[in-house]
């Protein structure tokens, strides 16, 4: 009886942490038709959020990470052109420092995989050969990074930073 308990505790453990990553994926896979990005670093602890823009209804939203240094992804992105590329949105000036940065990695590989990379007052590296998309100057709004979506394909229709 202890044997088939702890052989079933093992089991659950190991559902549950498989279900935790089923979870995380069906989020991504589920950004159709279109959805939006939103990264809110207006608190000590920025987050970011998954707007699904549904057919026949109201938006839905989902938080998909938090914290200043955070990777989420998304899985089965539709028309995503494949590479590493980042916005920085900067203090003061273009001149001043890099408050905020946003790397994306695109793998067109049979399944497109889209990482996001957000790091607010957090150095991110930035890899060799990646290109920059938007430098903003933080204004306290939440700002567009327009030529960064437009390499996402159509099912990402924005990618907002507050």
């Amino acid at each position: 009886m202890a044997l088939a308990l702890k052989v079933g505790m093992v089991v659950f453990v190991v559902f549950a942490g498989f279900a935790g990553s089923v979870g995380i994926s069906a989020a991504g896979i589920t950004c159709f038709p279109s959805c939006s990005i939103r990264i809110d670093d207006l608190t000590e602890t920025p987050t970011a959020h998954m707007i699904i823009n549904n057919a026949s209804g109201p938006p839905s939203e989902n938080l998909i990470g938090s914290g200043e240094l955070m990777t989420f992804t998304l899985f089965g992105i539709q028309g995503a052109t494949g590479g590493v590329r980042f916005s920085d949105l900067f203090e003061g000036s273009l001149t001043g420092p890099v408050s905020d940065r946003l790397l994306v990695t695109v793998i067109v590989d049979g399944l497109t995989t889209v990482t996001f990379t957000f790091g607010s007052d957090v150095a991110v590296a930035v890899p060799p050969g990646a290109q920059r998309m938007d430098a903003l100057v933080e204004d306290g709004t939440a700002q567009s990074l327009p030529l960064l979506t437009a390499t996402l394909g159509p099912m990402i229709t924005s990618i907002t930073v507050a």
